[in-house]
C-alpha cells in the first residue's frame, strides 16, 4: 500500500505549485545553501557541493515515496521556477505532521511561503489523514512566525528552552491547525 498519496501531487492554488523536487532544481538548492538567512534558521547544510545537492534531491524523492520526511519544491507558478522548499515531517503513529520551509531571497515577501503552507496543511489534513499539523518556530525568527500566523495557524504558546538548535538551547513558538479549524 502506498504510504503517501503521490497522485495528489502537485498541489497548486494557481499562484504557487508544490511538487516533488527534480534534478533540475539543483541550482535553487545550491543557492539556498549559500543564503545566510536560510542557513541561520534551518537545518540546511551550508555551501553544499554539487554531488551532495544531487544526493539531497534524490533523498528528498526517496523520503517522499517512503512517507518519511516529505520535502517538496515551492514553485512560482507565473515564472514556472522553483523558489523554495516546504516539507512535512509526519508522525504516523500519532497522526501529526510538522511543517517546515525556506524561501529564496528573491522570492521573499510575496506571500508564496504562506500559500505553500496553506496547500501543504490542506494536503496533510486531507489526503494524508493527519489529525494535527504543527509548525514549531524559533522565537527569534520573525518572518517565519509571520508565515505561521498568516497561514491561519493557532498559536499555542512559547516553549522555553525547548530545543537544541545548532548547539544552542532555544525557545520555540508552537502553532497548530486541526481539521476543525476554519
Amino acid at each position: 500500500m502506498e504510504v503517501v498519496p503521490l497522485d495528489s501531487l502537485p498541489l497548486t492554488d494557481g499562484v504557487v505549485v508544490v511538487r516533488p523536487f527534480a534534478a533540475a532544481d539543483a541550482p535553487v538548492v545550491a543557492d539556498a545553501t549559500r543564503d545566510d538567512e536560510i542557513v541561520r534558521w534551518t537545518l540546511t547544510d551550508e555551501a553544499m557541493p554539487a554531488d551532495r545537492i544531487d544526493q539531497w534531491i534524490a533523498d528528498a524523492v526517496g523520503d517522499l515515496r517512503d512517507g518519511t520526511t516529505m520535502r517538496l519544491a515551492i514553485v512560482d507558478a507565473a515564472a514556472d521556477a522553483p523558489v523554495g522548499q516546504i516539507g512535512i515531517a509526519p508522525d504516523w503513529q500519532h497522526e501529526i505532521g510538522e511543517i517546515f520551509y525556506w524561501m529564496t531571497a528573491a522570492a521573499r515577501g510575496r506571500g508564496l511561503t504562506t500559500r505553500a503552507v496553506r496547500l501543504v496543511t490542506a494536503w496533510g489534513l486531507g489526503p494524508l489523514a493527519l489529525a494535527r499539523v504543527e509548525i514549531s518556530v524559533d522565537s527569534r525568527n520573525a518572518p517565519s512566525l509571520a508565515v505561521a500566523r498568516a497561514a491561519g495557524f493557532v498559536e499555542e504558546g512559547r516553549l522555553r528552552s525547548a530545543h537544541v538548535f545548532k548547539g544552542e538551547r532555544i525557545d520555540t513558538v508552537l502553532f497548530s491547525r486541526l481539521p476543525t479549524d476554519t
